[in-house]
């Protein structure tokens, strides 16, 4: 079997590609990053990722129930998947907590919930608990279901899950300002993971 080789010339020009690639989207993440802090709270960091979790919440909607009671026991997670697996196979609901949905970087607190939606659905669907590695796991499925090139949003997506649970370990509370948390990763994770907001 003969092997393709690609001529200099081809890989020079995937070389350039790449790397004009990769400046355009550094310049563009650092002028987003440097704009996110200026937006008024009702202002989400990506209006296509809302627009991507909207229709998604439109196709599964019929399944859900917004309560505004946290039945989520902390003490015991792998309950609460059970509980909550259970729920869902005997009802075919899955409830959505309604609480603790300001300054968000989806812009308000009806699309937080769909997002939340979204993110329980594929925590339940996939059996994937709680912990820290539950939540990589469901993260990584998550962005897997985006297009390929939203690379922001898809980071976005990871500093919400993934981030916040960092925070969550280092410090044992839940983050107060969530946009404010992801403008601070997005220009420094370490610092924003160390830094207790008050």
């Amino acid at each position: 079997m003969k092997k393709t080789v690609k001529s200099p010339i081809i890989q020079t020009l995937s070389l350039v590609e790449s790397y004009n690639f990769y400046i355009e989207n550094k310049i563009r993440r650092e002028e987003l990053i440097s704009n996110f802090s200026r937006y008024k709270p009702s202002v989400p960091f990506s209006s296509r990722l809302n627009d991507w979790i909207s229709e998604w919440y439109e196709k599964h909607k019929s399944i859900f129930e917004f309560v505004d009671d946290d039945d989520f026991n902390s003490k015991d997670i792998k309950e609460t998947l059970d509980r909550y697996v259970k729920l869902y196979n005997e009802t075919g609901r899955i409830r959505i907590w309604t609480g603790g949905s300001e300054l968000t970087i989806f812009g308000s607190a009806q699309m937080n919930h769909l997002f939340r939606a979204w993110h329980e659905f594929t925590h339940i669907i996939h059996q994937s608990g709680f912990d820290f590695a539950g939540e990589s796991i469901v993260a990584s499925i998550q962005i897997s279901e985006l297009p390929s090139d939203w690379i922001l949003e898809k980071e976005l997506i990871i500093i919400e899950i993934l981030g916040q649970n960092q925070y969550y370990s280092k410090h044992k509370r839940f983050l107060i300002n969530q946009r404010k948390y992801c403008v601070d990763y997005l220009k420094n994770p370490a610092s924003a993971i160390l830094t207790k907001q008050s």
